[in-house]
């Protein structure tokens, strides 16, 4: 086209209205931390921990049967014959308790890591004793418990303008009592002698079986406690700062 320098096409392309300039200037959005820690998915963990939980469960009820063979027994040398088998449970319970163990104190230490970002005043203990508090003689007998009930009531999502909710502890409560009373309980069980008769050691195995209905209550309240604070952490991360029901 004459006086515009360029073809006939391309007059007709730059003659289209483009879209009308936005009001007010726009910027994009902070990248994801940018402002401070972000809470971390524990989904995998979770679903880890419960499976070991769940091991050690059918570790106790292995040991259950056991100690059933040994109270059945009809004579001493059964009897003892049926120990080897509590034995043998014992190891297989021993090693499920230790790969549980660890996997559940690196889960803790993930969430106490979310539960700080949460609420980084609402934690009495530093997470240092995510692990020590599980290893240090005395203190174990609470921190851990105190920990756990931190992070149960920070991870709670809550309604803006309604005040913290008091969440209730009673599945962590009886979680620590029922294993207290594993660690307690195993230091004055039966320890009946090679040649023990068949009365002594069925005694001593109906204190093994109480001991490990203890422990499989232990292990299902862990259950609860642990896909609660999953559950509640996974709410309250998908709400974004500052983690907040509006």
């Amino acid at each position: 086209m004459e006086g515009t320098g360029l073809c006939p096409e391309c007059t007709r392309a730059a003659a289209v209205p483009g879209p009308p300039s936005p009001s007010h200037p726009t910027y994009p959005s902070p990248p994801p931390g940018a402002y401070g820690p972000v809470p971390v998915s524990v989904d995998g963990l979770t679903s880890a921990v419960v499976v070991l939980l769940g091991v050690c469960i059918a570790g106790d009820l292995f040991s259950l049967v056991a100690e059933g063979l040994v109270y059945a027994a009809a004579d001493a040398a059964a009897a003892h014959r049926a120990v080897d088998f509590v034995t043998m449970a014992a190891g297989l319970q021993a090693l499920g308790v230790v790969s549980c163990g660890v996997l559940f104190i690196i889960w803790m230490g993930r969430v106490r890591f979310n539960a700080e970002i949460y609420s980084p005043d609402g934690q009495r203990l530093s997470s240092r004793w995510v692990f020590w508090g599980w290893v240090l003689p005395v203190v174990n007998f609470w921190y851990p418990r105190r920990m756990v009930a931190d992070i149960w009531r920070s991870s709670v999502p809550w309604r803006a303008g309604e005040g913290v909710p008091r969440l209730a502890a009673g599945p962590i409560n009886l979680w620590w009592a029922c294993w207290l009373a594993v660690l307690v309980g195993e230091w004055f069980v039966a320890d009946p002698a090679s040649d023990a008769s068949l009365g002594t050691l069925r005694g001593a195995a109906v204190q093994w079986a109480l001991l490990d209905l203890v422990d499989i209550a232990a292990a299902a309240l862990a259950i609860v406690v642990v896909l609660t604070i999953a559950r509640a952490q996974r709410a309250k991360n998908a709400l974004g700062a500052p983690y907040l029901l509006v």
